[in-house]
């Protein structure tokens, strides 16, 4: 082959290549947005939030990945809630919904800083699952039905 001719594949792969990589980071893009988002300002908050958390415990149960929760504040909550968001959420998986306590990470996030409110994000494995937006100061109502 002559050297133009290689030049030409050699830029045709790199093109190639790249257009394979753009396909799969724009994939990933889109699996940003969870399956579920729960507004606590709604008033079935407590039984979205719990029916969607047994869904999340199924799909864990039966794939073997561990759920991740992130609590991530708005800009002016006290950092203290993020303790207490979270204890709340692995007790509302483990006590609550049976879950074992090594299936259950949890971690502080950043702040959200577009006057957003603060939250907790459901993962299981690396796939955001679920958002509860939780209203200012205020921790997230997880279960429901609580029976006398």
């Amino acid at each position: 082959m002559k050297r133009h001719q290689l030049k030409w594949i050699k830029l045709f792969l790199i093109f190639l290549v790249l257009f394979n990589l753009g396909v799969n980071v724009a994939g990933q893009i889109g699996k940003l947005e969870p399956d579920y988002t729960v507004e606590e300002t709604d008033e079935a908050a407590c039984e979205l939030n719990s029916s969607y958390l047994d869904i999340l415990l199924a799909k864990a149960r039966n794939s073997n990945d561990r759920i991740f929760v992130i609590s991530r504040l708005s800009k002016t909550e006290s950092s203290k809630l993020n303790r207490i968001r979270l204890t709340n959420a692995r007790l509302a998986l483990t006590d609550g919904k049976g879950l074992s306590e090594n299936q259950v990470i949890t971690a502080i996030g950043d702040r959200i800083v577009n006057g957003g409110r603060g939250r907790l994000e459901f993962y299981l494995g690396s796939r955001l699952f679920l958002v509860s937006k939780i209203n200012k100061n205020k921790i997230a109502c997880l279960t429901c039905c609580d029976t006398p």
